[in-house]
């Protein structure tokens, strides 16, 4: 019925939409929007007050930013998860050269997400086709440096990082660096 919805609203390129899937109500607390409102955790009752995503958010990235939003308002229920993200902050504040290192590299990633969409519709420029190629190769040393780190929960980050090698190879083919 949305895709219909979609198709019917002339929103034509859906093909990169796969499939839908409900949240998944047995990992996730439900909060509905009054309680994400009066506990202000995304924006605050008052004029020129703060909410708690404002206070706690350093994220360096769009994409961090976004999923720490979505963590805030979808907070996990089972406790397993919930420490599992707790020993990769710790790591992070015990090993301030991987901390460095993985900042340094989001900050060359940018906005990965929305490049990607605009790529998945067929309305990315040639500059964001660079932005892409620079993204995707910072993700090679974020690959390595979680491998490398005595931190099972980032250890599995590694293994799940796809660096995209015949994607960069394409884009280094296809585009000229050089106006």
């Amino acid at each position: 019925a949305i895709l219909q919805y979609l198709i019917m609203t002339q929103h034509t390129q859906i093909g990169h939409i796969t499939s839908l899937a409900r949240i998944e109500e047995d990992r996730y607390v439900r909060l509905d929007k009054f309680t994400v409102r009066s506990l202000e955790l995304v924006n605050s009752m008052n004029e020129g007050g703060g909410s708690l995503l404002g206070v706690i958010d350093k994220t360096i990235s769009p994409m961090g930013a976004r999923l720490l939003k979505r963590w805030m308002v979808f907070p996990l229920k089972d406790i397993k998860p919930i420490h599992e993200r707790l020993n990769v902050v710790e790591y992070f504040f015990r090993h301030p050269e991987f901390k460095e290192l993985i900042e340094e590299q989001l900050h060359l990633i940018g906005d990965l997400e929305r490049i990607i969409s605009k790529v998945a519709v067929g309305r990315v420029s040639p500059r964001e086709v660079v932005a892409l190629k620079v993204a995707l190769q910072a993700i090679e040393p974020i690959k390595l440096a979680c491998a490398d780190a005595d931190n099972a929960s980032l250890n599995r980050i590694a293994e799940q990082l796809n660096i995209c090698q015949s994607i960069r190879d394409r884009i280094d083919r296809e585009i000229n660096n050089d106006p």
